[in-house]
């Protein structure tokens, strides 16, 4: 029984590679810890969209809401203070992809 750390295995990332992580005459691996950090970088990554998201869903809800419903000083106020934020959100949201 072969009892090898987690970071002494070898992990393929294709599904052609063969039992040693080779496939034809480049090597189809990555340490644990390469494949590993990737994979953190790429769901944190998913994340922060995500969230990117709702607050740019909440903050038109809120904006389209306050433009409707509120009086005109309130309207002037919640237009240009929630469309900065809706700015700032789809920018972020441009910066993260």
């Amino acid at each position: 029984m072969d009892k090898r750390a987690d970071h002494d295995q070898v992990v393929p990332i294709s599904p052609d590679a063969g039992a040693d992580g080779f496939r034809g005459d480049r090597i189809a691996c990555l340490c644990g810890a390469d494949l590993r950090h990737r994979t953190a970088r790429r769901v944190s990554a998913a994340a922060a969209r995500a969230i990117t998201i709702g607050v740019l869903a909440n903050t038109l809800l809120k904006l389209s809401i306050g433009v409707l419903i509120g009086a005109k000083r309130f309207r002037r106020i919640v237009l240009f203070g929630l469309l900065a934020v809706a700015l700032a959100c789809a920018a972020s949201l441009a910066w993260v992809n």
